[in-house]
């Protein structure tokens, strides 16, 4: 993948272009995987230059699949904003369940193994640490092994990084 952010001769950039290929050369992920998450961050951090790379990586997805992916931003963060900031304020306030239309989350046409690692790269994205943990577990659930936990972790920092500076 060639990125406007390859051709800046630089020591941080190489650093930050390094340890995504290194991520992405990887097994512990799929190709598929890594580049929805490389989606979904990047939509979530207008990084125009990896969305569109990683869309074209896509090609195969179907327009429902690719759709979920870039729209599984604004519900994701929905709730991560509400959980820091219900959890900031549950010692001092008794605010009861979220009551929050999520119907989306039940059926996902990427899966619910792929909707949790989207889930898990937004939340780590956004900082929040309560879904950061609950989506880490559902992940486990879903056969992720503490490896490709790490790898997203990793992976949604990189793409943090470069999207402040590409």
């Amino acid at each position: 993948m060639e990125l406007a952010l390859n051709q800046i001769d630089n020591i941080i950039v190489k650093d930050l272009r390094i340890n995504f290929d290194k991520i992405r050369n990887k097994d512990s992920l799929t190709s598929t995987e890594f580049y929805l998450i490389c989606l979904a961050g990047a939509k979530l951090l207008n990084y125009q230059d990896l969305f569109l790379k990683s869309k074209e990586a896509l090609k195969d997805l179907s327009e429902a699949e690719l759709n979920e992916a870039e729209l599984s931003v604004g519900i994701v963060s929905m709730l991560n904003s509400y959980y820091k900031t219900k959890n900031l304020l549950q010692e001092d306030f008794e605010l009861g369940p979220a009551e929050l239309r999520m119907q989306s989350l039940f059926n996902p046409v990427l899966g619910k193994r792929m909707f949790e690692i989207l889930s898990l790269a937004i939340s780590i994205l956004n900082y929040c640490p309560y879904c950061v943990k609950a989506h880490a577990k559902e992940c486990v659930k879903h056969g992720l092994t503490p490896e490709q936990i790490h790898d997203i972790i990793r992976l949604s920092s990189i793409i943090n990084g470069m999207a402040k500076i590409g």
